[in-house]
């Protein structure tokens, strides 16, 4: 209810933009989604903006247009959502059915018994590389989080 009262306040003068750090945390999901709802709404009224900052990325794969990482306080990366989230893939493979030109590319990759995987930003440059392995079933392409993504930025940094 804290919560509620003080984005009351905060959007009382009809401000073009509020600045929020960590606005959904400490409360439960229900709540959380409720805030989160009622500043999509807000955005989308009289083209409002929302500077948000969490931890919480669920929080911000519901609201966000675009996604700005820091990581020791540097902005490593700035993108649309959309784009980020069709850009940055897992790619699942058995050995052999990637050329090795295409895995160095991967940001992270992991080997495990039956096969590995890899985390890539550039999916759309190896989609044709991948088509014979996909149509054969070696290679499976799985969407990432924004939590895998920031992983990865944090490991490479």
């Amino acid at each position: 209810m804290k919560v509620k009262l003080a984005l009351a306040v905060a959007l009382s003068h009809n401000p073009e933009l509020i600045i929020l750090d960590e606005p959904t945390s400490g409360l439960d999901p229900v709540i959380r989604r409720d805030v989160i709802d009622f500043l999509k709404s807000f955005t989308e009224k009289d083209n409002k903006s929302v500077i948000l900052s969490s931890h919480i990325t669920d929080d911000i794969t519901r609201i966000a247009d675009y996604i700005t990482y820091m990581v020791n306080g540097k902005i490593v990366m700035t993108e649309s959502k959309d784009e980020l989230l069709s850009n940055w893939k897992k790619i699942h493979f058995t050995p052999d059915s990637l050329d090795k030109s295409i895995v160095d590319k991967f940001e992270i990759v992991e080997n495990h018994m039956f096969g590995s995987s890899g985390l890539t930003k550039n999916y759309p440059e190896i989609q044709s590389a991948l088509a014979h392995g996909l149509s054969c079933g070696d290679i499976k392409v799985e969407n990432v989080g924004l939590d895998d993504i920031l992983i990865a930025l944090v490991k490479g940094v």
